[in-house]
């Protein structure tokens, strides 16, 4: 599986074809694939396939399209497709061949059946994350030097998880940076559709979960007597930070990344609406300005509750007829979701994520430049914006789980980062005379 991905490819397309401004466009070419780069397409659109006339507009919506093609590799004839990509009409027009870049496609080939994947749908990935994690699971490796032993090595690298109803998730980080995981979902329990998901759903559980922006670069699903494999180039892993991030976990529990994987395979608003949350942080966080990182995060908490409770914004009705009241929703939140045997716990936390909130809110929408006392540019107004953003963002985390159903979830948040150890102490000494050394 790993040389798949960063092995360099070059491919010849028997044939492609797409869908533009009603008209089937078809040629050949070639199709060449670098992990660093994605795919380039060089190609030759056949005469009598492109459209007839054009007009060229200033301003113009065109509907991006997929391109398709049949290939052949080593796995033999494959076909081939893009996610939607945007052409323009100079692309077939002005230039000689039809030359364009993207940074993802599947590819579907047929195999032989193997009976040990009968039970369940089969399927791996490579995820790329920013930092080294701490996985859950012990990995004990021995080396052989010819027939003798040369040594061991025990690391925290592994990734262990079976789920209540017979799933199963393995896998082993690599190079500090790749996680390489198998999977099996039983076909009893899981669809087609949602175990190809499964993919992605376990990028977005652990980049939650681990407080990194993970990439699924690499993807294969068994179906049977087809295998399909998707490469991916496009994006950066980063990381949220210490105060972005939803938890802070040292080691990554392996219950919560295998139950919210599992959750987000399924299409519902819960998975809809937690993958909305989880992109407006990674937004958030990648903002440029103080305050543009606060009022990106603040929001997060009012679109989450609105869409959860169906209660949109209307435009040009007041306040007074609005019915979203935002501590009367959360409440509403803490009564539905966070129960258990905290609830007095969640109550008093409610209030403070309310006053969070409210701050952050108002100082986005009253903003200032002024640095003394009880500005917003002020030593105090900063130091309680920055814990204020640490506080929601640990609550969305909160939000997410109890939204994915864990049940009896106790509050605990981060202490005012001021009062945080440090991560490091450095001292200076000064070198003594020798009278001073007796």
């Amino acid at each position: 599986m790993k040389n798949k991905y960063f092995d360099e490819e070059e491919y010849y397309v028997n044939k492609l074809w797409f869908h533009y401004r009603g008209i089937i466009c078809r040629g050949n070419g070639v199709l060449r694939w670098t992990p660093e780069n994605g795919f380039h397409l060089v190609a030759k659109i056949l005469a009598g396939t492109r459209p007839d006339r054009v007009e060229f507009r200033s301003i113009e919506i065109v509907k991006p399209l997929r391109i398709m093609f049949e290939i052949a590799t080593t796995w033999g004839k494959t076909v081939a497709m893009t996610p939607l990509l945007n052409i323009r009409d100079s692309h077939l027009y002005f230039d000689q061949t039809f030359t364009i870049n993207f940074g993802r496609a599947v590819f579907f080939s047929h195999i032989n059946e193997n009976p040990a994947m009968k039970e369940g749908w089969h399927g791996s990935g490579v995820y790329e994350v920013s930092q080294n994690l701490l996985l859950p699971d012990i990995i004990h490796k021995d080396t052989k030097l010819g027939d003798k032993p040369f040594g061991s090595s025990i690391s925290r690298s592994g990734f262990d998880y079976e789920g209540k109803n017979g799933e199963s998730l393995s896998g082993e980080i690599q190079d500090n940076k790749y996680i390489y995981f198998n999977w099996s979902l039983p076909k009893e329990r899981w669809f087609k559709g949602n175990s190809w998901q499964f993919a992605e759903a376990l990028q977005d559980a652990l980049a939650i979960v681990s407080g990194s922006v993970v990439r699924l670069r690499y993807h294969e699903a068994y179906r049977g007597h087809r295998i399909a494999r998707e490469f991916n180039a496009s994006g950066d892993q980063r990381s949220l930070g210490i105060i972005f991030r939803f938890f802070d976990f040292d080691i990554i529990p392996k219950e919560l990344v295998g139950h919210l994987a599992l959750y987000l395979s399924e299409k519902c608003d819960g998975e809809f609406m937690i993958r909305k949350m989880y992109c407006q942080i990674v937004d958030a966080a990648n903002q440029k300005s103080d305050a543009g990182k606060a009022l990106l995060l603040s929001t997060v908490l009012e679109a989450s509750l609105r869409t959860l409770y169906k209660l949109p914004y209307v435009s040009g009705r007041s306040s007074h007829e609005d019915p979203f009241k935002l501590s009367k929703i959360l409440r509403q939140f803490q009564t539905e979701y966070l129960t258990g045997s905290h609830d007095s716990k969640w109550k008093k936390k409610i209030d403070v994520v309310i006053e969070a909130y409210k701050r952050l809110r108002h100082r986005s929408a009253h903003p200032d430049w002024i640095t003394t006392q009880g500005g917003m540019m002020s030593d105090l107004e900063i130091e309680q914006s920055i814990n204020d953003m640490i506080l929601l963002s640990r609550f969305y985390g909160y939000m997410i789980l109890a939204i994915s159903g864990t049940k009896d979830l106790e509050p605990q948040f981060p202490v005012p980062f001021s009062n945080w150890k440090p991560i490091m102490t450095m001292e200076t000494t000064s070198k003594k005379s020798k009278d001073e050394q007796y």
